[in-house]
């Protein structure tokens, strides 16, 4: 009967003429074993049995890991690595060329955690990555505990996924707010992981991962007590919006003949947060270090890379 199935089976096994009986299994509910189609019907059933681990309850005890390739970058980069911290949800993006910076990558974030906080990783969520989980890498890593999921079952390191979901989202609604580039993605990445990291999270009872994490720092590390846990935001400026930061004859004062009537400012675009006082300025007209950090610029918000596009256009 071309392998119907049980229920089938079970009906037709009542017809008159049938000459064979209704398959029973022997656990409820379960299938026969049938070999054809035990291999000819599976389908992805995702495990309903949770797949969390125990995670202690403090800042980057246990981060997840996941890797993305947005594509070619203006910077030469290829790839996104994202490590969240699964207790604050706090993000850190990094950009990469070849997948074989990625223990590089977790080792410096391993290290700065340390020296940053004094706070040890001891469990790594991440996807069956063969460039992370090598003998070589883990041999320097001795005692850290791993969760990887099984190879194309990525459903199963579901954190990371979810993470990186909003993350992924995010940015392609800053690049489109700004009318940057696809191949600028690095900047809208950094951005976006900036932001979210100051927006309150249901998770959270809506507070945002930054507070998260500083509150506890400020409960249990003397150290930090007394540091301030809410965020202060009076710095955001809309993402890719005009800019105006001064020029670097103008910072250092060193114009000379003509140049001090040249004027004092450039033309440019916001492309990213480094503080909260200083500002990644993208300047389209300098041909040579056309990324600005300053913390001396004006912004219009009403005007974006994208409305001079469109002008120009």
């Amino acid at each position: 009967m071309g392998h119907p199935g049980v229920n089938a089976m079970a009906q037709l096994a009542k017809q008159p003429g049938v000459a064979f009986k209704a398959l029973r299994s022997s656990t409820p509910g379960a299938s026969p074993r049938c070999e054809v189609c035990a291999t000819s019907k599976i389908t992805k059933t995702h495990s309903r049995v949770p797949n969390d681990p125990a995670f202690p309850k403090r800042p980057y005890a246990v981060v997840s890991m996941d890797l993305f390739q947005p594509g070619p970058a203006h910077n030469g980069t290829s790839y996104m690595v994202l490590i969240t911290c699964v207790h604050t949800q706090m993000k850190h993006a990094f950009e990469i060329t070849n997948k074989t910076e990625l223990p590089d990558v977790f080792e410096g974030f391993m290290a700065w955690v340390q020296r940053q906080f004094g706070l040890q990783i001891v469990k790594i969520v991440a996807d069956n990555e063969p460039a992370l989980f090598n003998q070589q890498f883990w041999a320097r890593l001795d005692g850290l505990e791993v969760q990887n999921s099984s190879p194309m079952h990525p459903h199963q390191n579901g954190h990371a996924e979810r993470s990186g979901g909003v993350v992924l989202q995010r940015m392609t609604l800053l690049l489109a707010q700004a009318g940057y580039d696809l191949t600028m993605w690095p900047l809208a990445a950094h951005a976006a992981v900036y932001l979210l990291n100051r927006t309150p999270c249901e998770r959270l009872d809506w507070h945002s991962p930054l507070a998260t994490r500083q509150k506890w720092l400020n409960d249990n590390i003397t150290a930090w007590k007394g540091v301030k846990t809410t965020p202060d935001l009076r710095h955001i400026r809309a993402f890719g919006c005009k800019a105006f930061p001064m020029t670097r004859a103008s910072l250092t004062g060193r114009g000379a003949g003509s140049e001090k009537l040249a004027p004092k400012g450039h033309i440019g675009y916001l492309a990213g947060y480094i503080s909260s006082s200083q500002y990644l300025i993208w300047v389209p007209n300098l041909r040579r270090n056309s990324f600005i950090n300053t913390t001396y610029v004006i912004f219009d918000e009403s005007l974006f890379y994208s409305n001079e596009r469109s002008i120009k256009a």
